[in-house]
């Protein structure tokens, strides 16, 4: 009893690869470029402000404040959030 199985055949009970038919197709080779990963940053910095419970002075202070960290300490490899 003979199966054709793809490229494989059964032959009374026994399994062996058959002969291709005909000449396999080369398929052309596609190249693909891989994007660099991008880096990390170094570290993370988050500012939380409370605006609910500040009083107006305050807030323009600490907006100031944080203008000028933001300005003056953070370098390419920091990240910031602000929250409110």
């Amino acid at each position: 009893m003979n199966m054709r199985l793809g490229a494989l055949c059964l032959v009374a009970g026994s399994l062996f690869q058959a002969a291709a038919q005909a000449p396999a197709k080369s398929e052309p080779e596609v190249v693909t470029e891989t994007a660099p990963k991008p880096e990390l940053p170094d570290r993370y910095v988050a500012y939380f402000f409370d605006d609910i419970h500040m009083q107006p002075g305050d807030l323009l202070q600490a907006r100031q404040a944080a203008n000028h960290h933001l300005d003056k300490a953070l370098d390419a490899g920091s990240r910031a959030g602000v929250f409110r």
